[in-house]
């Protein structure tokens, strides 16, 4: 198993007390949600999180995360850090919290381009992003927000800023305070 950093599991601490929901780590549990979830496992095998919120259920929303599915090239801190960022962002999506609502036809578009872009983004305040982490997010990106027309991309550029603020303020306050706006969180 891929270790895990300070800095990662001081993330991983605040939030999974601030928001309840739980942060699984760990091929076998991401491989498990996958399963249940019916999606085809071969063609998932290199994912490196997911979000699962399922209202009926006992326990409602966990987030897996895998850094041991990081391959050669996206063998850095950062960008693990990013997937988690990005599996925190989806989370901001329901109704109780920022209510995240797009058109049925785009809707993966634009929840993939937002929260990549709300990963992006909290990488950046965190000085977490290295040019290698840098260029996955934009190529990330790209290939969801490709489909998108500007009036869509614009859209998910004002829910990235929300999502990022609603993970600041109500799930990381005092990780922001001690290493937001650029210091160094390493």
């Amino acid at each position: 198993m891929t270790e895990i950093t300070a800095i990662q599991k001081e993330i991983i601490a605040e939030f999974e007390k601030r928001s309840g929901i739980s942060i699984l780590i760990g091929k076998e549990h991401l491989h498990a949600a996958i399963i249940e979830a019916q999606l085809d496992l071969s063609s998932m095998g290199s994912a490196r999180g997911a979000y699962v919120f399922k209202p009926s259920a006992l326990i409602q929303e966990v987030i897996h995360w895998c850094p041991d599915n990081m391959d050669e090239r996206r063998e850095d801190m950062a960008y693990m850090t990013g997937t988690l960022f990005h599996e925190m962002a989806h989370a901001t999506q329901i109704r109780e919290r920022l209510n995240r609502r797009f058109h049925p036809t785009m809707r993966n578009w634009m929840e993939e381009t937002t929260v990549e872009m709300t990963a992006k983004r909290l990488s950046e305040h965190f000085n977490l992003l290295t040019p290698k982490a840098y260029e996955r997010h934009n190529d990330y990106i790209g290939n969801w927000g490709m489909f998108l027309g500007s009036f869509e991309r614009k859209a998910c550029e004002e829910h990235s800023k929300a999502a990022m603020e609603y993970i600041l303020q109500h799930w990381l306050p005092d990780f922001n305070k001690a290493y937001g706006n650029h210091k160094k969180a390493v």
